[in-house]
């Protein structure tokens, strides 16, 4: 009868690719982040809203005659809100009757949302409402005061809420004016009778 020799037991070898569950380090210090790293960020302003205060926010005007400028505006108004747009002048002729003269200020909310505010000046004849003046009256106020406005339907004008305890001084956009405009109105200046506002105007698809 023969004998069995002892053979040696082989032990399962799995082909499947090991799961790396942990990190290839030697030391923590290899890793640590350095006690000096500090990154420094600009912020880069791609929008700048047009439009009144917003409603319940306290605002401030930047004053200065190099901060306001007075411009022709055509809004837009559509099922999906309002758009406003800057009229060349050289476009005046032809959009008359269909835009206004502003005055347009740099305004900032206390959470350091800047955004260009425009209050329509009188017309040709001299007549003024008071929605429209109260907010310029605002405006002047606002220039050293933090401050909101508040409708008032019964007398048709705005009645204006000054902060008692807000004495910080408002921190505005590292841009100048031209900029800032530039930002606001991108893409929505009318100054060749080509524009598509034009051809809407008059009925052109």
């Amino acid at each position: 009868m023969t004998e069995k020799k002892n053979q040696p037991e082989l032990a399962a070898v799995s082909t499947e690719k090991q799961e790396d569950n942990g990190l290839d380090i030697s030391n923590l210090s290899e890793i640590r982040a350095p006690q000096d790293f500090n990154v420094e960020v600009k912020k880069v302003w791609v929008h700048i809203p047009v439009g009144r205060p917003p409603k319940q926010e306290f605002i401030r005007v930047r004053s200065g005659d190099q901060w306001c400028e007075t411009l022709g505006l055509y809004e837009k108004r559509s099922e999906w809100g309002r758009e406003t747009y800057v009229v060349m002048p050289n476009m005046y002729e032809i959009l008359t009757g269909e835009f206004s003269i502003y005055k347009v200020l740099l305004a900032v909310t206390r959470r350091d949302k800047p955004y260009i505010w425009p209050i329509k000046l009188p017309g040709a004849d001299g007549r003024h409402n008071t929605w429209h003046s109260t907010a310029l009256e605002a405006a002047e106020i606002a220039k050293k005061k933090w401050l909101r406005l508040q409708s008032n339907q019964d007398v048709g004008a705005y009645d204006v809420l000054v902060a008692e305890n807000q004495n910080f001084d408002p921190r505005w956009p590292d841009l100048n004016f031209l900029d800032l405009i530039n930002i606001a109105f991108k893409g929505r200046i009318i100054k060749d009778p080509d524009h598509q506002i034009i051809h809407e105007l008059r009925g052109v698809l």
